[in-house]
């Protein structure tokens, strides 16, 4: 008897779902925007690559066999995230190769990031502010490269930049518009 919906079956599920951590953190990872999802995967290759040796593990396997490629071929037709998103594909492979024990310490990294990613972004639509993909990348880095601490001191300057834009626009005046920051030390006082 064949299943009428074959997403429920196993042969049809993506690897990770099988590792409820996993697969938490990859479809958290997967409602980013692309360019934002972007930085985040490359950031996340380079944490695997140094802490897991994910490049080495790769070089070491000799072919992926026939049903994989014919399933990344098949990929390409349905233009999903992995297929959209190549760093995100690469993350992906790279965790496929990781052990299951080094799995769990990437997702609960990659969770961690999402929620320091999550606060930025709400911090920015408290402010009225633009997303920066330079703000993304350097929360991104600073947080994979010395951690948790690091990335909490950089929220904090971003929201005092936010602060600092806030009370600048009081002091300016309305309609006020300033080219450099000199321009604007110079009309707040702070030569």
């Amino acid at each position: 008897m064949t299943n009428p919906n074959p997403t429920n079956t196993t042969e049809k599920r993506r690897w990770y779902d099988l590792e409820p951590e996993v697969s938490q953190a990859f479809n958290a990872l997967q409602q980013f925007p692309d360019d934002i999802l972007h930085i985040i995967a490359e950031g996340l290759v380079d944490f695997a690559e140094r802490e897991f040796k994910a490049k080495e593990l790769q070089q070491n396997r000799r072919t992926l066999g026939a049903p994989k490629v014919l399933a990344l071929f098949q990929s390409q037709k349905r233009r999903r995230v992995p297929d959209r998103v190549a760093s995100f594909l690469k993350i992906s492979n790279y965790m496929m190769l990781l052990s299951v024990s080094a799995r769990k310490v990437m997702s609960a990294n990659m969770m961690e990031l999402i929620g320091f990613i999550a606060e930025y972004l709400q911090s920015c639509k408290l402010a009225k502010s633009a997303v920066m993909s330079d703000d993304i990348g350097v929360l991104t880095r600073s947080y994979l490269r010395s951690g948790k601490d690091e990335a909490r001191r950089f929220l904090a300057e971003v929201r005092e930049r936010f602060a600092e834009k806030v009370h600048y626009h009081a002091k300016s005046g309305p309609g006020t518009f300033i080219k450099t920051a000199a321009e604007r030390d110079m009309r707040l006082g702070n030569s």
